[in-house]
């Protein structure tokens, strides 16, 4: 793996041409009758629940910033980038608290996970992170990465207790950074059997043993599914499209019958975390079948006023007498993560379009085209296009997401399908493949300073087509330029001239590559 990042659409050296068909919208009917999507309403209620001051840890009064952090991703994946940022705003003041030690005696230290998780919330809010709170996040988190040796781009911690960073603060900062070698990095995390390991590699170690070479003895859900989730926006990298790939198969293995996850012990019984972690996955690798089926099981355990509760049995409970006070983080943590995968699930719907963003026309085999696709939005659902049954994921800039889709080299009607889930955008592009154009009907003896009739057959209805002639001794010149008729016929007639000999007719259709010509006698 390099640091040279192949693009997923590839360099479009062949011509390229961009898709000029507009497509409808595939409507989908919501599997519930709420009209309110679980992931808004889940949002919802942890902005109620954190109105009364940021989420504190049960057991000590202290700050739980990984969970407010973890509260805000799930209003700003709702959609909700006020709310969000009221929390970024709360947390500033006591960040320190979080990226470093320095409050209970952990002098000169500086924590790499922390830093790339609050780094990463403020670069999806668009704040200038270089002060905030009095530190400059960008360059700790810089100075907390290696910058060579065989550990070159990982993050590690500087502290009295050791370095505790892993693969989920390695994640956060490729996608708080989008740094190439960060997320090269991170991929070396993935194990064959396409799932991550929590442990990053040891940097004393050589550059052999950086990456996972063996199977996981004890696969991760939730790891897996986090940085699947995390680093989708830098899906039109082929490294990173191709991890998620090996990931989402990894995660579909491990899905039971109902929808549900389980993670590692001891939480390997089916839970909202794990299940909404893998919902949020699924979607963003395209799997958008199992995307909800996970979503679904998440939203039958999530409670009228949004909150949604880790297992069937603490749903039953608080459905019964409402949630204790005992029981609010478990509640606030599980909301919290099941949010981002509740926009998956059977009531949601899409406002993608597939532009039109040219004239009209039939589609030339074996090139390729830019697909350009409007309505993304930059939180919840996230788009993929599916071309003949095969997926690419969708990352928008301003609404608008374009990918490079490369023809089949043959005549067919192409169904290509914009969509988030339940609903989306669908058009059937009409591709030419080459053809030898043979059914070309002519006189064979025509006199001097007569007429030759010409009809073609075999072409595409409305087919552009042009027809030459090259009189004998002479070179070609267009005789019709036209469409040929709903069954593919074109006529053409014209005046053979003066010269005696052979004269040919050579017919072009849409593309130069379908073609044919014949030739016939000019006589005196």
């Amino acid at each position: 793996m390099t640091s040279s990042r192949a693009r997923r659409a590839g360099a479009l050296v062949a011509s390229v041409s961009t898709l000029a068909l507009v497509g409808g919208t595939v409507g989908a009917a919501p599997a519930s009758a709420d009209p309110s999507p679980s992931s808004e309403a889940a949002a919802a209620w942890l902005v109620d629940e954190i109105s009364g001051g940021l989420f504190q840890y049960p057991s000590f009064p202290a700050t739980d910033h990984g969970l407010n952090i973890d509260a805000a991703l799930a209003m700003l994946d709702a959609g909700d980038t006020a709310a969000a940022q009221a929390v970024a705003d709360e947390l500033e003041p006591e960040i320190g608290d979080y990226i470093n030690g320095e409050a209970f005696g952990d002098e000169g230290s500086a924590y790499g996970n922390p830093t790339a998780k609050i780094l990463y919330l403020l670069t999806r809010l668009g704040v200038n992170a270089s002060d905030y709170g009095g530190y400059d996040l960008p360059t700790i988190l810089a100075e907390q990465t290696y910058t060579e040796g065989a550990a070159t781009r990982r993050i590690f911690d500087t502290s009295i207790y050791g370095d505790n960073a892993n693969a989920i603060g390695q994640a956060f900062a490729a996608a708080a950074t989008g740094d190439a070698a960060t997320v090269d990095y991170l991929l070396l995390q993935q194990c064959p059997g396409g799932d991550f390991r929590l442990e990053l590699g040891d940097p004393e170690a050589s550059a052999a043993e950086q990456g996972c070479t063996t199977a996981s003895t004890e696969p991760s859900t939730d790891v897996t599914a986090l940085v699947v989730g995390l680093i989708r926006p830098l899906s039109d990298d082929a490294d990173v499209a191709s991890a998620i790939d090996a990931a989402a198969t990894f995660l579909a293995s491990q899905q039971a019958e109902d929808g549900s996850f389980g993670g590692v012990a001891p939480t390997t019984a089916p839970n909202a975390n794990s299940t909404g972690l893998a919902a949020w996955a699924l979607g963003s690798a395209c799997e958008y079948g199992r995307a909800t089926a996970a979503a679904d099981w998440v939203r039958d355990i999530q409670l009228s006023n949004g909150a949604v509760a880790y297992d069937q049995a603490a749903y039953a409970e608080a459905s019964d007498s409402g949630i204790a006070e005992n029981d609010r983080d478990q509640f606030r943590r599980a909301t919290s993560q099941a949010a981002l995968g509740l926009s998956y699930d059977g009531t949601a719907t899409s406002g993608l379009t597939i532009l039109r963003t040219g004239g009209g026309g039939y589609l030339k085999g074996g090139t390729n085209i830019v697909v350009g696709v409007s309505g993304v939005q930059a939180t919840g659902q996230q788009p993929c296009l599916f071309v003949g049954g095969a997926s690419t994921i969708l990352v928008a800039q301003d609404g608008v997401a374009r990918t490079g889709v490369t023809l089949p080299r043959r005549t067919t009607n192409l169904r290509l399908l914009a969509t988030s889930g339940p609903g989306g955008a669908g058009i059937t592009a009409k591709v030419l493949g080459p053809k030898k154009l043979r059914n070309i009907n002519r006189t064979k003896r025509v006199e001097r300073r007569g007429a030759q009739v010409v009809t073609v057959r075999g072409l595409e209805a409305r087919e552009s087509v042009r027809l030459k002639y090259r009189k004998p001794g002479g070179g070609f010149r267009t005789v019709k330029t036209g469409k040929a008729s709903r069954k593919g016929i074109v006529r053409a007639r014209f005046k053979v001239g003066n010269k005696v000999g052979l004269g040919t007719v050579r017919v072009v259709g849409e593309y130069g590559f379908r073609s044919g010509t014949k030739k016939f006698r000019v006589v005196s």
